[in-house]
């Protein structure tokens, strides 16, 4: 548990993927602007890129931070006013990580026996968008927490915003829709959320000292 071995565990089994939904499909983007380092220091890195995609713009920044945070900051702006099917964060897990499940809502499930340290990944789950702020799910040396919390708004444009798990056979796919959503022309929405890869790093031998 508190080694650090050459071979990792992988906590996604497909890119992070934010899509923009237009007739029940997602949109295809074309790069305006590769993606590139714009700022970094000694644990912070700051990337950004620009896509387009039929009379939309999407500027997309991303801080990698050493601790394993993972910043996501994404803002679309249309040429036109327009009706959106959805905006759609969907991550993608293996099923062998996602043993256990915690969030800042007390979980409506419970844990399957006293041997269990937490509680453990439901088969499904689905709540309106607007009950969701952050959750983690993983194994005790292997996860991914995702958080909206605090920047809420843009998540909250649309109606009938849905968040949604699944874990079927091999995978556990997550996902946070924002419902239809309506787009005016020159009023960017900003989407936001963060990603945190645990462990964040090996415990110290005295951790079994400390008291919670």
């Amino acid at each position: 548990m508190f080694r650090i071995r050459s071979a990792g565990r992988d906590v996604l089994t497909a890119p992070v993927c934010l899509d923009v939904v237009r007739g029940g499909k997602a949109l295809a983007w074309k790069t305006s602007q590769p993606a590139r380092c714009c700022r970094k220091s000694s644990g912070k890195v700051l990337f950004r890129s620009v896509q387009s995609a039929h009379g939309l713009t999407r500027h997309s920044e991303v801080t990698v931070e050493m601790d394993g945070r993972v910043g996501v900051r994404v803002t679309l702006e249309a040429k036109k006013a327009e009706s959106l099917g959805g905006l759609r964060l969907t991550l993608r897990l293996p099923a062998d990580v996602c043993r256990y499940w915690l969030e800042s809502a007390p979980p409506s499930w419970e844990a399957a026996g006293p041997a269990k340290l937490g509680f453990v990944c439901p088969d499904k789950t689905e709540r309106p968008l607007a009950d969701f702020q952050f959750a983690w799910v993983g194994d005790y040396n292997a996860g991914l927490a995702f958080s909206i919390a605090g920047a809420r708004a843009g998540w909250l444009l649309g109606k009938n915003g849905r968040f949604r798990q699944v874990r079927a056979g091999d995978e556990c796919r997550i996902v946070l829709d924002t419902g239809p959503v309506r787009l005016e022309a020159g009023q960017p929405v900003t989407l936001e959320f963060a990603l945190y890869v645990t462990p964040f790093k090996p415990l110290p031998s005295e951790h079994w000292d400390w008291r919670y």
